[in-house]
């Protein structure tokens, strides 16, 4: 996870927040959370690229991977293929999600000796049939696909603490460790006929059956009590994190040892069938126009669903997600086919998108992330592609994306502190967190934008081809606008305007030179060149902490790449 800046939401009253200062932060360092998030928000005089953190932020992945095409040409109008790969990845990662100089929200899997890395294995195999027939006016494709990938040994740890309050006997560490063990398998069925009925006119319909499988085993841990103190001495559990241990004396023991507790399992499935129709008209040349056409395509698409965490601690399943795509475009050759414009009015229906939200884990009082579906939601809009071939070595291209996303049903869960004074509220579920209680109430959020959905898009490039004796040159300058994009969470985050952009922009370079061998390549090149420091990203936990993280984009940087082909 990239370093974060804290950001104070004033105003708000964050429950785990309030818990933790009065149980564990404030009476170990005579400060609140939102204190150590202001001298984090205060590092190098506000510079929002220097942050606080005492866990920081490192992911580290090894990938190995083979592939294997073999294509059969069975006559001249057939063909068969087969596609064939494999890939291994082993990754580690710490995760700070509360941006300041103390121990409040941790995830790791390497600080803890019994944290270990994730490994997947991955296998896939595709068969395709190809042919053409009719004097080639019929082109068509079908296939077969198989997926398989198993997961495990990731043991993640998330951390509230350790604190020593300064209550006599009292120390306070608050964890959720487990362990995933995953398998997932995905087989489809598709095939897709393309038909030239008249020089002018062209369809396509294709046809994808798709049936995946989520097979999901979490072994939680606890705390073995008696190994926490270094010096041996006994800690007795009282709940909620604290415990009591034999002062004076006491030391923390970081590589206390985790016992092997609740194990949860369960598989979920999803199958669909996705079809796809498009009609195209070739338009012939004219005076203005070297060649071009006109399209109107309908498609469906399908993303499996699967398992996340429940406010009870069990995992439940959320629902797959579904999009039907109309899309109405063009494909233009202007100027002796020196200027290309392709353009495409879209419009996309989703059904149970698949958003992310919190619920509070039973077994520590923390907030966990949890995936769950928005009913309705749609995104509309018109994208742009130019690309002008100034000179027989020049290349300028311009593209242009304008969207409108919307959420139109979407119903939540937030989580606020309880007035004990008046029942719950109807649909509330009361929780009694020790000290404070916290009550979890539909919440409509309905009204919100869609995440990360930037309104308006631009790239302006150009490129130059520089023939010479020792090879090809070919310098490159771009330039990108992203305008009022949304990075909030939590429906507080959003309601703040802090984690709204309103505009990106980056200006990057590139020198690349290929030897006349066409052997060796190289390239030096440069991004956010002008350094600017826009929003792109962050985590917001405003609900549960009160305050949240934001991203900025990365510094100028430079680099330089070199490949040999053999």
């Amino acid at each position: 996870m990239r370093p974060q800046k804290c950001v104070n939401v004033e105003g708000a009253n964050g429950w785990q927040a309030a818990l933790f200062n009065a149980i564990a932060i404030g009476p170990a360092t005579g400060r609140t959370l939102a204190d150590f998030c202001e001298e984090a928000a205060q590092a190098g005089g506000g510079d929002p690229r220097t942050v606080i953190s005492d866990l920081g932020g490192d992911y580290k992945a090894e990938n190995r991977g083979a592939s294997l095409v073999a294509e059969w040409a069975i006559n001249p109008d057939l063909s068969f293929k087969s596609i064939s790969a494999y890939r291994y990845t082993e990754a580690s990662q710490n995760d700070e999600l509360d941006h300041t100089g103390i121990p409040f929200l941790h995830r790791t899997n390497t600080v803890h000796p019994q944290g270990g890395a994730g490994e997947s294995d991955q296998y896939s195999q595709e068969f395709q049939l190809i042919g053409s027939a009719f004097d080639d006016r019929m082109q068509y494709v079908s296939g077969l696909f198989w997926f398989e990938e198993e997961s495990g040994g990731r043991q993640s740890i998330s951390f509230l603490g350790p604190f020593a309050p300064a209550i006599a006997n009292l120390f306070f560490l608050n964890i959720s460790p487990s362990s995933l063990t995953a398998k997932n398998d995905a087989i489809a069925a598709y095939a897709q006929v393309e038909w030239e009925f008249t020089p002018q006119w062209r369809t396509t319909l294709g046809l994808r059956y798709t049936d995946e499988s989520r097979d999901l085993r979490v072994q939680d841990y606890s705390i073995d009590a008696s190994t926490l103190d270094a010096n041996g001495g006994p800690a007795i559990p009282v709940g909620g994190g604290l415990f009591v241990v034999q002062r004076p004396g006491f030391e923390y023991n970081p590589a206390f040892v985790l016992e092997e507790s609740e194990v949860r399992q369960r598989k979920v499935s999803n199958s669909d069938v996705t079809p796809m129709a498009s009609i195209q008209y070739l338009i012939g040349d004219s005076d203005w126009l070297d060649q071009g056409s006109l399209y109107l395509t309908y498609s469906e698409g399908f993303l499996s669903g699967g398992l996340s965490e429940s406010p009870t601690g069990e995992l439940e399943p959320f629902e797959p997600e579904e999009v039907e795509n109309i899309e109405l475009g063009f494909k233009l050759d202007l100027l002796d086919r020196r200027l290309r414009l392709n353009g495409a009015f879209f419009y996309s229906d989703y059904t149970n998108r698949q958003l992310t939200t919190l619920v509070i884990n039973p077994e520590v009082n923390s907030p966990s992330p949890a995936t769950i579906n928005a009913a309705k939601s749609t995104i509309k809009g018109f994208e742009l592609e130019t690309t002008w071939l100034a000179t027989d070595n020049l290349i300028i291209g311009f593209n242009a994306t304008f969207t409108d996303g919307e959420i139109k049903e979407f119903m939540d869960e937030q989580i606020r502190i309880a007035d004990t004074s008046v029942p719950p509220a109807a649909g509330c579920v009361r929780a009694d967190l020790s000290l404070i209680q916290v009550d979890s109430c539909p919440n409509d959020r309905s009204s919100e934008n869609l995440p990360r959905l930037p309104e308006q898009s631009y790239l302006l490039s150009a490129q130059y081809a520089l023939d010479t004796a020792w090879g090809t040159f070919l310098p490159r300058i771009q330039a990108s606008w992203k305008f009022d994009m949304e990075f909030c969470f939590d429906a507080l985050s959003c309601t703040t305007g802090l984690w709204f952009e309103d505009e990106q922009f980056e200006l990057s370079a590139r020198l690349g030179w290929t030897s006349t061998d066409e052997r060796w390549s190289a390239s030096l090149y440069g991004t956010n060149l002008t350094d600017e420091d826009y929003i792109n990203g962050g985590i917001a936990l405003v609900e549960s902490s009160g305050t949240g993280g934001v991203a900025v984009a990365p510094p100028r940087m430079y680099g330089a790449e070199i490949q040999y082909r053999f």
